[in-house]
């Protein structure tokens, strides 16, 4: 019987906050930029471990994705 490899996991740090509320909050920065030559709102957390965008931002801009080597967990 051959052996399975074990799934490796990386850490991950998430929060979830709201549009209105990321505009007062410290350590966040809330606003506009271009990604990919799109106009996109973002929210910059100096805190979290990752970026991540909106899997419709994706397809609606045809924006190519790379797999994380690691699952995640939190």
């Amino acid at each position: 019987m051959m052996k399975q490899p074990q799934q490796s996991y990386g850490r991950a740090r998430i929060n979830h906050i709201h549009a209105q509320d990321a505009q007062t909050a410290s350590g966040v920065v809330f606003g506009e930029i271009l990604v990919n030559s799109v106009l996109a709102t973002v929210l910059f957390d100096s805190g979290a471990s990752h970026s991540f965008i909106s899997s419709s931002f994706v397809e609606n801009h045809q924006i190519p994705i790379v797999l994380l080597k690691l699952t995640l967990i939190t």
